[in-house]
């Protein structure tokens, strides 16, 4: 009796570790597969498309609709449904006009950004209109198999009453020259216009018709309102021209000098 007690305790042992045995690797694989998943779901967040729409600001005072894959593979079939509908002050800027919230856009490169001019902000301050918009977009990636959705929230609000400094960039310098350029194209001599360019060579000409003349009536005396003749140097007309340029030059220069600052 005693020999046959110890081989049941025997096979008793050896169930229970056998059984501890699968306990762990069915653990193991467990935590294996799950840690596999989550492996695939990081890939496929580091490769799926991933399309966004968000408010920008393409001036002091306007806002654009802005679309974008900011993912690094191909968006399909996208496509926007806003709630509550979108509107804006301006009948010309609705967006309901715009073909990709129409109809959707077929293909949308990794990177791509679409901008369409929305809202002018002081008339959407003042208006009855929603502040924020619930925008869902939907697409799939490049294969077309796998389906994304987002929820993006739009809110006007986040603009409002934000102290801003007023900064100047290309557009107003290219302004300022156009302006400029459209005023010097005004000017036209002996028209009785606009401003006669003078150079240093006219001058020169001038007084020596001048002098000329009082030669040949007499001897010349100096006045305080006949100044003597104007003197170059003979070396080098080029240099004394150079030095001596239109006098709506400097007007010019101080123009584009008052834009910079």
């Amino acid at each position: 009796m005693p020999a046959a007690d110890s081989t049941t305790t025997t096979e008793i042992l050896q169930t229970v570790f056998i059984g501890l045995q699968l306990l762990v690797l069915v653990a193991a694989a467990f935590f294996g597969r799950r840690q596999l998943n989550e492996a695939k779901e990081l890939r496929e967040a580091q490769t799926r498309p991933f399309v966004v729409i968000d408010l920008g600001s393409s001036a002091h005072t306007l806002f654009d609709l802005v679309v974008k894959n900011i993912g690094p593979t191909l968006a399909r079939d996208v496509r926007f449904e806003f709630d509550p509908p979108i509107q804006s002050t301006d009948d010309d800027l609705d967006p309901n006009k715009v073909k990709m919230f129409r109809e959707g856009i077929s293909t949308l490169a990794p990177g791509k950004e679409i901008r369409t001019l929305f809202e002018k902000g002081p008339d959407r301050h003042k208006s009855d209109l929603p502040d924020t918009y619930a925008v869902t977009v939907a697409y799939t990636d490049q294969s077309g198999k796998r389906r994304y959705k987002e929820t993006i929230d739009l809110d006007f609000g986040l603009y409002w009453d934000r102290p801003t400094v007023s900064r100047r960039d290309v557009h107003d310098l290219y302004k300022q020259l156009e302006a400029i350029a459209k005023e010097i194209g005004k000017w036209r001599p002996n028209l009785g216009r606009g401003i006669l360019a003078v150079t240093a060579a006219d001058v020169e000409k001038r007084s020596g018709r001048r002098w000329s003349g009082l030669k040949s009536t007499g001897p010349v005396r100096h006045s305080a309102t006949l100044p003597p003749p104007a003197t170059t140097s003979r070396a080098n007309p080029a240099r004394h021209r150079a030095s001596h340029g239109p006098i709506w030059m400097p007007l010019l220069a101080e123009g584009v000098a008052q834009t910079l600052r």
